[in-house]
């Protein structure tokens, strides 16, 4: 299925950085980092309402950023064609980042677990370099898996199950310490198909991998390390050309949404989402014709597009709710109709809907859970992250 659903979108100018390419978020949506080529750390903890800039590392060119499920650590990596460079990390919600040392050049990708202790990163250089894997917020390095030009990464929230790519494919549930390839079965792809993304779900169960379409697959590594277990995705993705999609593509924590940009021919200006493993799409049209990169809240609620000098915020759904600093509403309250109702106990919502784009919901707060959409205490010490759409299923 195919729906164009009208622009709503709201793009965020942020002062005057040109060339924000690279956007991480937090699972509740409201803690957001960005980055460019060149540009400064942008970091916005009110879902893109206010933004603070690190200069820290200074106007640099940046390849890519990762941020925890709770926003509180943050990695960003510089490249420079052949140059070594820094990675710059931050453990309090990117108030301040400090410089770790990395030796290699040209990195390409950067994941990092959700206690901030794992990071991974990768090279496309083409002298070929192993992936390097941190353990200790990036004090120290280890070399792992084979000399590749790889292009990209992602793990798992505790860092066990990894998937990096080049070519082809790889798997590890060991943290990287062992990789397993994805042997492609078809015929006239000896040589693979020059993957271009990889995302995977924060228990690892599910991934995607994006390059000649993009492809899903459900399950653990043994599974997963068979090419046959792994379903093209975009047969159904009307008005698109399956192989015209962005280089970057993304899964929600919970498996549940996955967005994939437009392409350069004629999907420029398109986001395709689905919430079915790919048997219906929805597609979004936006006012610019450029799609970096993407992001999404743990549900899958939330989207994010950095687009060179702005980064646009949009709630995902039938309604298509424009996301950000619009001027209506008051903190804990959402819009309703066409006037604000205060969220009810054990939920917020931070300031900012629009009552004239329709109804929004409010937020559980931590260790509260959703039941009959309500916001409900978690029983007997029971722990759950704050984020949870009071109007949606019980959790």
């Amino acid at each position: 299925g195919y729906t164009n659903t009208p622009p709503a979108f709201n793009m965020l100018n942020i002062a005057t950085d040109p060339k924000l390419r690279r956007v991480a978020m937090s699972g509740d949506g409201q803690r957001i980092v960005s980055v460019g080529y060149p540009s400064n750390i942008w970091v916005t903890s009110d879902g893109g309402a206010s933004w603070n800039e690190d200069t820290s590392a200074g106007s640099v060119t940046w390849v890519d950023v990762a941020m925890s499920a709770d926003g509180k650590y943050i990695a960003a990596a510089e490249r420079d064609s052949f140059q070594t460079h820094a990675l710059w990390y931050s453990d309090d919600f990117g108030a301040s980042f400090t410089m770790k040392n990395f030796a290699q050049s040209r990195v390409s990708d950067i994941a990092i677990s959700d206690d901030g202790q794992t990071i991974a990163v990768t090279h496309d250089n083409p002298n070929l370099y192993q992936i390097y894997i941190s353990t200790d917020a990036g004090d120290t390095w280890n070399a792992r898996g084979a000399n590749k030009e790889w292009r990209t990464i992602s793990m798992s929230s505790d860092g066990t199950k990894m998937i990096a790519a080049e070519n082809f494919a790889y798997l590890s549930d060991d943290s990287g310490l062992t990789w397993s390839k994805i042997t492609i079965g078809e015929a006239g792809y000896t040589n693979g198909i020059q993957h271009t993304d990889v995302s995977m779900s924060a228990d690892g169960s599910k991934m995607i991998a994006s390059g000649l379409g993009l492809r899903l697959c459900s399950g653990d590594k043994n599974h997963c390390k068979q090419w046959s277990n792994w379903v093209s995705i975009t047969d159904n993705l009307s008005g698109t050309m399956s192989w015209d999609l962005g280089k970057r593509a993304t899964i929600s924590r919970d498996g549940s949404t996955i967005l994939v940009p437009g392409g350069m021919s004629y999907n420029k200006d398109k986001i395709h989402t689905t919430t079915d493993d790919g048997a219906t799409w929805t597609t979004y049209t936006k006012d610019t014709n450029k799609n970096h990169g993407v992001a999404l809240s743990a549900d899958g609620s939330i989207m994010a597009v950095a687009s060179e000098n702005q980064v646009g915020f949009w709630l995902l759904g039938d309604a298509a709710l424009a996301y950000g600093p619009l001027v209506a509403g008051t903190g804990d309250s959402k819009a309703l109709q066409q006037g604000c109702e205060t969220c009810p106990a054990g939920s917020t919502r931070l300031s900012g809907d629009l009552v004239s784009n329709g109804n929004t919901y409010c937020i559980c707060e931590e260790n509260y859970r959703v039941q009959d959409n309500q916001c409900v205490a978690c029983e007997n010490g029971s722990l759950r992250p704050a984020g949870d759409n009071a109007a949606g299923n019980n959790t």
